[in-house]
């Protein structure tokens, strides 16, 4: 909901700017994502100790940051401003 009204923000202003008034809702969509984190057997290191205690099954915890992205698309229709 914020990002709706936060995007009617912006178009209100920039049409206002150009002499034009939001008009009637046309589309809004949206879209979202998340970059894998793929494990890489050089970020862990063992010693080989650790690897004999555990009867050679290894679990490592990644505690990289994950980058998520997320965007609102909306059109609006504009009306000339009567000036």
């Amino acid at each position: 909901m914020r990002a709706v009204a936060d995007a009617y923000s912006k178009a209100a202003a920039y049409a206002e700017a150009a002499g034009y008034a939001v008009s009637n809702l046309v589309s809004i969509s949206d879209g979202s994502g998340a970059v894998p984190m793929y494990a890489r057997a050089s970020n862990v290191m063992l010693s080989a100790d650790a690897i004999a205690e555990s009867g050679g099954v290894v679990a490592a915890y990644y505690t990289d940051d994950i980058a998520v992205s997320s965007s609102v698309s909306v059109v609006w229709e504009l009306d000339k401003l009567a000036r």
